[in-house]
């Protein structure tokens, strides 16, 4: 069932300097399915198309906007008072009342609630952020049930940038998943022939894609990506999926089997392949050879770096504990599927006890231990382990020499027991 949309348009008021050539010309606007509709003004032309199950129209524009265009046919009063207070050297603007008035006829008119805005003449460092929220308050008339319909045919363009920004503003900041999916619009002019209707989704899609990447890429939550990418490819989507549930659950030591995957969807890529997938796959490339080692301790090690980098400290200590685990195992030929968990522990205390480094003992005793404190929620759970864990405030300050000391172990776990005590 189709739902019901709200349609987001804009207002002009640039009146020119020749007095009796119209702001807005008259248009044969064809939409996609060839109807026509003849229009000065194209949200009026959306109106009238039917083509869209419109239930509230939001009007946006400036105090000195032509808002006396929308009721001259109905009210040539309220258009005179209008025209009065928006033409000129130094108009005064629009009145709310004279909005009002305006939403009223407007709604009687085209059968259907009408919401108008009046913002300042010009966007600039001095009110953007204000009107950035006069732009929320309106968008927050928009219910929940709703399509969103945007229309950028007229208006200055910093009034689309600036409602492109307040519909992703409102979208995270209030969690209004609605505001998310936005169709586009947009009405071609031409004077001497009809003017073609383009629908261009497809660019809000690319913001949507763009969003989601990001998500993916920096956090590892890929489920939004993945349902993008599922019908033009399932492979890619199948191990987004994967690689975003195994890293979500902590469950590194999953981690390489899905990672393979992702390498073999990037080689099946469709064809041919949209530009906007192929620019996405490069990115994925990049990911994929960040991650990419010969042994899973590597692969783990990389893992740690890139989620510190991106702040997510509990899941990096976490990924380079299980690394420093994997070297151990590693190093005496040891697989984790063949030893209980005592027996695991056991074996990194006695290597790591037997180091003549102490100072290297120390630091892989301070991942340990850190790990500990992460996955028991900040419980002081260390048993009878040397050391302490690292102090939250210094996660980020501690983790890259951490790091570099188990980077030339996770090439050669055997460097390990070399010259250990006997």
């Amino acid at each position: 069932m189709t739902k019901p949309i709200t349609l987001l348009s804009f207002l002009g008021g640039n009146r020119g300097k020749d007095s009796k050539r119209p702001v807005y010309e008259q248009a044969n606007y064809r939409f996609p399915d060839g109807s026509e509709v003849c229009s000065d003004y194209f949200a009026e032309a959306i109106v009238r198309s039917g083509q869209f199950q419109l239930k509230q129209v939001l009007l946006l524009g400036t105090r000195t906007s032509v808002w006396e265009r929308l009721v001259q046919e109905v009210d040539l009063d309220l258009a005179s008072a209008i025209l009065e207070r928006t033409d000129g050297d130094t108009p005064a603007g629009v009145t709310d009342e004279q909005l009002h008035q305006v939403e009223h006829l407007l709604a009687e008119q085209w059968g259907m609630v009408v919401h108008a805005y009046a913002g300042e003449l010009a966007i600039n460092e001095s009110n953007a952020l204000d009107e950035l929220v006069a732009y929320d308050a309106m968008l927050a008339k928009i219910p929940d049930s709703h399509e969103v319909l945007f229309d950028f045919t007229h208006g200055f363009r910093s009034l689309a940038m600036l409602l492109t920004v307040a519909l992703r503003f409102r979208g995270a900041i209030h969690q209004q998943h609605h505001l998310r999916t936005v169709r586009l619009i947009y009405g071609e002019f031409n004077r001497d022939a009809p003017s073609p209707v383009h629908v261009l989704d497809d660019l809000w899609k690319g913001l949507q894609v763009s969003q989601a990447a990001q998500l993916f890429l920096e956090k590892f939550a890929g489920e939004e990506l993945a349902e993008m990418l599922e019908l033009d490819w399932p492979v890619g989507a199948k191990a987004i999926r994967k690689l975003s549930e195994r890293v979500q659950s902590n469950l590194f030591l999953e981690f390489e089997e899905p990672l393979r995957q992702l390498h073999n969807a990037l080689n099946n890529l469709p064809q041919p392949c949209p530009d906007w997938l192929a620019m996405l796959a490069h990115a994925l490339e990049r990911f994929h050879h960040r991650l990419t080692a010969p042994t899973l301790s590597g692969i783990l090690l990389r893992l740690a770096e890139l989620l510190m980098e991106h702040h997510l400290a509990g899941q990096a200590y976490t990924a380079l504990d299980e690394a420093l685990t994997e070297i151990v195992l590693m190093a005496h030929g040891k697989e984790s599927r063949n030893l209980t968990d005592d027996d695991r522990r056991q074996l990194f205390r006695e290597t790591v006890e037997q180091l003549p480094d102490r100072r290297l003992a120390h630091q892989l005793w301070r991942i340990h231990n850190t790990r500990n404190t992460v996955a028991h929620a900040g419980r002081k759970i260390h048993r009878d382990n040397p050391g302490n864990a690292v102090a939250p405030g210094r996660f980020l300050h501690e983790f890259h020499g951490l790091a570099e000391r188990l980077r030339p172990l996770a090439k050669n776990p055997r460097k390990l027991l070399e010259d250990r005590w006997r």
